[in-house]
């Protein structure tokens, strides 16, 4: 699933391009700051390797639960002997809005050796009504939009 591509196809513009992966190449011809390439869930190591090489910087979402983590530090070993994690950061999503959950899940995989962004993304309503009109999530009416813009705003600061 793609959800990227269908977020933004459903409706406003949005500041930054999204393609998918096979559209990469002839977006990355044309002057941008800002590319996402909506890949499926677990893509073939082939393809993530691919991606790697031939962008700047490919994050990886994770989940907190345990089988999400133990999932994403075999993908990062395999990532790591193609010689590719130079260009790979992992980020943590889906995080409970209250707990640790979010913060015990990076630490766990920074323990590991993963390269981990300090922004956790928590798992917000706000996100799914931005999904459901195409836009940002700063633009929706929700009570915690400005939290979700916030984790966002943390990512972009990160990725720069």
């Amino acid at each position: 699933m793609q959800t990227c591509l269908e977020w933004a196809a459903a409706g406003q513009t949005l500041p930054f391009q999204v393609v998918a992966p096979d559209g990469a190449q002839t977006a990355l011809e044309r002057p941008t700051d800002y590319l996402l390439v909506d890949s499926e869930g677990r893509p073939p190591l082939s393809d993530l390797v691919a991606m790697t090489q031939a962008l700047d910087l490919v994050l990886l979402p994770t989940g907190t639960t345990r089988p999400e983590i133990v999932s994403t530090i075999r993908l990062w070993g395999e990532l790591r002997a193609a010689g590719t994690t130079d260009r790979v950061r992992v980020l943590v999503t889906r995080a409970a809005p209250v707990g640790h959950a979010g913060r015990d899940a990076r630490d766990a995989l920074r323990g590991a050796g993963l390269t981990v962004l300090d922004t956790v993304v928590r798992r917000l309503a706000a996100y799914e009504r931005a999904a459901e009109v195409g836009g940002l999530v700063r633009d929706v009416q929700d009570p915690r939009a400005g939290e979700a813009w916030s984790d966002i705003q943390g990512v972009a600061r990160e990725v720069k």
